[in-house]
């Protein structure tokens, strides 16, 4: 008798039409009583302390991450494994970063608003360092590992918290939850559904299947995000506004009664000349109504007189207007030049048939059409005989609508060298049927039905493919 042999298989294809620069991994420093009462060495253990016990003044030494700075009113925000402390009228605040690991030496005692901490010293265990930047879903060697790190991602719901803003940031198919402390809670609809680039202090937790990631991250706020890649729409839909106007929606006030002024937290645009701010150091858009600030990544500072446009979030630090998550547009009569295949990607098919200019680099993953960077994949028209599998190209052109999503209609297409194939997705069959992953390079385990020609049919988890 025949017997009928069923395969499993691990498909990988193109899916067509469809972190110590600064560690705290060490633990706490073993200390002994001192003057009979304990030295309390976490967070939490002075968070638990009852009035009787906060009024013994036990020693406090703790080892913890600058996660916020309010320079204006001495604050310091801190954090360690166990929690958080509000460190405030710290005259000394002006010679901490955010970033920084620190000692921390006080004595516990009890006011009106409950424990507090008095004769406290700070000394700089680590110096603030430049980010390690991490893609979500990189392995861990311990849930108690917090480093100070930068991530990217799509910010796919914002809520509230104690700790203040929460952001639920997806990148790679994992899922970053980001607390924004001295955040305005205004600020989060201009955040959601947007890539922004985000550092903080992250620690570890485990996954579902007991694997050690990423799991929460602390961050000090707007100043904390940098908008990623704003969209064409982005750039339209925000009507240009006065420095002076911008100023007014800082405080709430009309300008001659006459315009409703931009509200805090609003994403908004404004055009002028880039200067350096002597008193600040952050740049400073210019123009004949006044200046405001703009919070910029070190790649977007442009040389000082430079005309521009600028992107952002309105905000305030103590009495300064502050356009947060600044993003730059130098030549401000060009059209956006659209860098990344997510941006196009984005376009509506009515927009993307408008052809605007279009620069990526990627990796090939389709043996004629197909390429992908580090935001997903898309289908080049009329490539046929000049994509090689796995090379890594450049490619000008423009956009157009496509049959099922944007595509790229190239006009230059560059050979630079042999590329890395990105690392594949696993989406769910309802994802499959969605379309949502039109050209993306992924990967699929499930059960071979029939093979029938080039036609490989397989059964996953929720229907056939």
């Amino acid at each position: 008798m025949k017997q009928r042999h069923l395969f499993w298989l691990t498909f990988k294809s193109l899916l067509i039409c469809s972190l110590l620069h600064n560690t705290i991994a060490k633990g706490q420093t073993n200390l002994t009583p001192q003057n009979g009462r304990q030295a309390l060495t976490r967070f939490d253990e002075i968070h638990q302390l009852t009035e009787g016990d906060a009024r013994q003044r036990h020693p406090v030494l703790i080892d913890a991450w600058v996660v916020a700075i309010d320079r204006a009113n001495h604050t310091m925000s801190l954090r360690d494994l166990t929690g958080a402390w509000e460190l405030e009228s710290f005259e000394n605040v002006t010679n901490h970063q955010v970033g920084e690991q620190v000692h921390i030496e006080a004595n516990t005692r009890w006011n009106s608003h409950g424990t507090d901490l008095v004769d406290v010293r700070l000394w700089t265990a680590q110096r603030e360092s430049p980010p390690k930047r991490i893609s979500l879903g990189d392995p861990l060697p311990s849930s108690q590992v917090m480093e100070w790190c930068e991530v990217e991602g799509v910010v796919e719901f914002a809520g509230f918290s104690n700790d203040g803003l929460v952001l639920d940031i997806l990148s790679h198919r994992h899922h970053l939850e980001a607390h924004l402390v001295r955040m305005e809670t205004h600020a989060a609809a201009s955040l959601v559904h947007r890539r922004i680039r985000i550092r903080g202090v992250v620690q570890g937790g485990f996954t579902a299947e007991g694997d050690i990631s990423f799991g929460r991250m602390w961050a000090g706020g707007l100043a904390a995000v940098h908008l990623m890649e704003p969209s064409i729409q982005d750039w339209k839909s925000c009507p240009l506004k006065s420095c002076a106007q911008l100023q007014a929606g800082s405080t709430g006030e009309a300008i001659n009664n006459s315009d409703t002024p931009p509200l805090l937290g609003s994403l908004v645009r404004i055009a002028g000349q880039i200067e350096k701010s002597k008193e600040t150091g952050l740049s400073e858009m210019i123009d004949e109504s006044g200046s405001i600030l703009v919070d910029l990544p070190p790649e977007q500072v442009l040389q000082p007189g430079t005309a521009a446009e600028a992107l952002g979030i309105l905000g305030h630090e103590g009495s300064r207007c502050i356009l947060f998550c600044g993003c730059l547009k130098s030549d401000v009569s060009s059209e956006t030049l659209l860098t990344t295949i997510d941006q196009i990607h984005r376009l509506k098919p009515e927009e993307a048939g408008l052809h605007y200019p279009v620069r990526i680099r990627g990796v090939a993953t389709g043996g004629f059409a197909y390429i992908q960077d580090a935001t997903r994949g898309i289908s080049v028209s009329n490539a046929l005989g000049h994509l090689d599998f796995g090379g890594y190209y450049e490619i000008e052109g423009t956009t157009g609508s496509g049959l099922y999503a944007p595509v790229i209609e190239p006009t230059k297409i560059t050979y630079l060298g042999i590329g890395q194939l990105p690392e594949p997705i696993h989406p769910t069959w309802e994802r499959l049927a969605s379309g949502s992953e039109v050209c993306q390079w992924l990967e699929l385990k499930g059960m071979v039905l029939g093979v029938s020609g080039h036609t490989l049919t397989i059964a996953i988890p929720g229907g056939r493919v």
